[in-house]
């Protein structure tokens, strides 16, 4: 067992950890762990999430006023903390949902535990099978190798019937099946962030993750757990936003990347960025990103492109407005009648040299074009300072470069490999529209 890092204390977090690992209907496993978190959010004081023991007490002597904080729904609660409780006297159990919020990755050696605890005596025979073979086969021990998606997908990728010493292509699935879903007994219970949990945050902690959380878009999901784990996982610590020191912070970055694949960073990064924004105003303490290279194109603000490029730009979209202004009066018959009922024949409008271009259009051209500015600071026309400047076949290329080698860079932290004969959809939108942006122009690019 890999030593935790983290206190991780007999919390009611961990009894509804340890249900990922009980051999249970995934129905009755969801009733239990939501029962956990209901009779711990009617028991937490601020600033304290329940321990297990206060869990059993509380079922043992449950008074009229915590049945009252719970609900008519009592029965049933009582009923899934007593199941969760059955399932936490596995030691096995414990040990795996310790190490789980405390963030330690779980090893193969894990996954054969928890499948030979677990699975039918017949499945856990070729589950273990299997993981010892393939074990075998990268010259390794199970307690070496982690039992999480990130490490385990590329040499599962390239497994082969010698790996698992099978004959054929079904056997050769089965047993790549059978290692992820041993795996995925003990890897897939990562640190959450429940709802219960977070409730149970002390007042500065919750008001530091409110305004920290605020300023990110609802599609940021990844940022937002991070937030939070950092959050609790500062709790456990005695820890304050004030005094998060760079020790900590270290250990969780490593810890949390851990458990995820590479590119994984990127979110981190993004992260602290968000954290550190919030701690700009001096309520919090900045926390230092992990380290990492950039993955994508670098982000560039649009008043960073000289103000020429930006008036070229301007004139072609105000020429190309999406609702362009017209005199409806004009195009009506001459008849007074028909001018006084609004009922003239409307003359066939003018036909314009392009279609009406929309906002949204307007906003991924500006893209575009900053995109190309950066091509062209990086070597590809060093010298330009008009829109039609950066309109060339250089500068597509340059283009072109730019989006390919960040992509080369996720597919290699991701351990994936790239192919460079692949063409590439993001590259082709840029080049698609800086086209569009050229023939608008009148030049030929």
């Amino acid at each position: 067992m890999i030593p935790s890092t983290f206190p991780a204390p007999d919390r009611a977090e961990a009894l509804a950890a340890a249900l990922s690992f009980a051999a249970m209907p995934a129905a009755e496993r969801t009733a239990a762990a939501r029962a956990v978190r209901t009779l711990s959010a009617a028991l937490a004081a601020p600033g304290a999430e329940p321990t297990v023991a206060a869990l059993e007490a509380a079922l043992d002597g449950a008074d009229l006023a915590l049945r009252a904080r719970v609900g008519a729904d009592w029965p049933h609660v009582a009923a899934g903390v007593r199941r969760a409780l059955r399932a936490w006297e596995d030691p096995a159990r414990q040990a795996f949902a310790r190490r789980a919020l405390a963030g330690a990755g779980p090893t193969l050696a894990d996954a054969r535990a928890a499948a030979e605890a677990t699975m039918p005596p017949d499945s856990a025979r070729r589950t273990l099978h299997a993981i010892d073979r393939f074990c075998a086969a990268q010259a390794t021990t199970p307690d070496q190798l982690p039992a999480t998606a990130p490490a385990l997908e590329p040499m599962l990728l390239r497994a082969t019937c010698e790996t698992f010493g099978v004959e054929t292509l079904k056997s050769l699935r089965n047993s790549v099946g059978r290692v992820r879903a041993a795996a995925r007994l003990v890897g897939g219970a990562r640190p959450r962030s429940s709802a219960a949990a977070l409730k149970a945050l002390p007042p500065v902690w919750s008001a530091a993750l409110d305004a920290a959380l605020a300023p990110l878009p609802k599609h940021a999901a990844s940022e937002r757990a991070i937030l939070r784990r950092l959050a609790l996982a500062a709790v456990r610590e005695g820890l304050d936003p004030t005094t998060l020191d760079a020790d900590f912070v270290r250990r969780f970055w490593a810890e949390t990347q851990s458990a995820h694949a590479p590119s994984y960073g990127e979110k981190l990064r993004a992260a602290a960025a968000a954290w550190n924004a919030h701690a700009a105003g001096g309520a919090a303490a900045p926390v230092t990103p992990p380290a990492g290279r950039p993955v994508r194109v670098a982000t560039l603000d649009w008043n960073e492109v000289p103000a020429a490029i930006r008036v070229d730009f301007d004139a072609l979209v105000a020429a190309a407005a999406p609702t362009p202004s017209t005199d409806w009066a004009a195009l009506v018959g001459v008849s007074d009648d028909d001018l006084a009922l609004g009922l003239g024949q409307l003359a066939p409008a003018p036909s314009a040299a392009f279609p009406a271009v929309q906002a949204g259009t307007v906003g991924n051209w500006r893209d575009y074009v900053k995109r190309a500015w950066q091509a062209a600071q990086a070597g590809a026309a060093r010298d330009a300072v008009r829109l039609d400047e950066l309109l060339t076949p250089q500068v597509f290329a340059g283009v072109v470069r730019l989006v390919r080698a960040a992509r080369r860079q996720r597919r290699e932290d991701a351990g994936e490999r790239f192919d460079p004969q692949t063409k590439g959809r993001r590259e082709h939108s840029v080049l698609e529209g800086l086209v569009s942006i050229a023939t608008r122009r009148g030049v030929a690019p």
